[in-house]
């Protein structure tokens, strides 16, 4: 039961993380353009401090969190360190070639399907991004650089297989929130090549993970989320009986202030990953420990979002592109006021994200069945040519 809940946590976290990415798009980046009452304004959160306006204060901490995108992928990553981790900490009963040769393929099956859409959608002229751009300059510099190019399947295909992992390129892309697919497959790797090398046994390494979570942090630290999640797996697995005191009600109140502090650390320090990373790592700690925070992520509405959190990640930017751009170059004609223009785009492209989303279960349901059979067969080849060269030679030369 506890591994249960703990999935249906871990996923309901990472649902909504994909709800933020949509917000981030969909509201910061899309409709605050022509919609000046979705902007961030420090100044005003701060008089509203200062005014004892406190409800001000708190949609406006509340708005800059739930539209942080960036925050929601850090906090993907080190969902990723901890999942990968926890599922692979009982060194007996894991199978770590199987993993990591289905990893891949996991990921690819879903990004190629929804690229074909891409293709389609941009073949037959139903991305209206660079039309809006032309009727409002303002989108230019985010909604304007997507799509700029002529479709063509097999650069469609070379970017779902190959490009999107090892050579991603923004001018060329068939989605652009697949820019953190490299991260996550390296990341992937990296988990579990440190679970075969250093976690052989019981025994936690705590002296290397540590020099090596400093290093990544330093240098690399979207990779140091991993190496969060990972520690976290093992902190979880360490400290997971209810009846600690991490579990009683004093606890679970600092953990709570620890969320909070985190999200409103997001609404003033943006752009530097050392401190988001901080504060991804903060919210996934206090919600693997908090049994109230856990609870919330566990409930019907989370475990929905995280059945979708991948499909939602993935389709949100074709619609944006289309349906969103076709409304934002056409609701005016109809004398709609920005405002009312503005609700209309994020009702129906939220519905709609969440339809297509649906839709796409089966595709994500498909690639986790596939992949690992993909990399059975993978794993059977390599050992049959591993038997087929000790037969050829059975004494291998001295040097």
């Amino acid at each position: 039961m506890k591994n249960s809940i703990r999935v249906i946590f871990l996923d309901g976290i990472r649902g909504w993380a994909s709800l933020m990415v949509l917000l981030s798009h969909l509201v910061a980046n899309f409709l605050a353009i022509f919609t000046p009452q979705l902007h961030f304004n420090k100044e005003k959160l701060m008089s509203d401090i200062a005014d004892h306006h406190y409800w001000g204060f708190i949609f406006g901490v509340f708005l800059r969190f739930v539209t942080d995108g960036h925050l929601a992928v850090l906090i993907f990553f080190v969902l990723s360190g901890y999942a990968l981790s926890a599922a692979h900490l009982v060194p007996p009963k894991r199978n770590l070639g199987l993993a990591a040769a289905a990893r891949y393929f996991r990921l690819m099956i879903p990004i190629l399907f929804t690229s074909c859409i891409a293709y389609l959608l941009l073949k037959f002229g139903l991305f209206f991004n660079v039309e809006a751009t032309r009727a409002e300059p303002a989108y230019a510099n985010w909604l304007g650089t997507f799509y700029n190019f002529d479709a063509n399947f097999l650069k469609a295909l070379k970017f779902s297989l190959h490009d999107v992992f090892l050579k991603y390129d923004d001018a060329g892309t068939y989605n652009s929130s697949l820019w953190t697919m490299r991260t996550e497959l390296y990341g992937s790797f990296f988990i579990y090549l440190y679970l075969a090398v250093f976690r052989k046994t019981e025994k936690i390494q705590w002296k290397i993970i540590g020099i090596l979570g400093l290093a990544l942090y330093l240098f690399e630290t979207l990779y140091a989320c991993f190496v969060a999640g990972y520690v976290i797996a093992e902190l979880n697995k360490k400290y997971q009986s209810g009846d600690m005191a991490i579990y009683k009600c004093p606890s679970q109140i600092v953990l709570l202030c620890i969320f909070a502090i985190a999200a409103i650390a997001s609404t003033f320090f943006r752009g530097n990953d050392k401190i988001t990373f901080l504060i991804a790592t903060a919210i996934v700690f206090s919600v693997s420990f908090s049994s109230w925070l856990k609870s919330f992520f566990s409930t019907r509405i989370s475990e929905f979002l995280g059945k979708i959190s991948f499909p939602l990640y993935l389709i949100q930017i074709l619609v944006i592109c289309s349906w969103s751009s076709y409304l934002a170059i056409h609701l005016p004609r109809f004398g709609l006021s920005n405002l009312h223009s503005c609700f209309l785009i994020f009702f129906s492209t939220v519905t709609i994200c969440l339809i297509a989303s649906i839709g796409l279960i089966p595709v994500e349901k498909t690639s986790v069945v596939l992949s690992k059979k993909i990399a059975r067969l993978i794993l059977r080849g390599a050992e049959s040519g591993v038997r087929n060269l000790v037969r050829l030679y059975p004494n291998p030369p001295k040097s």
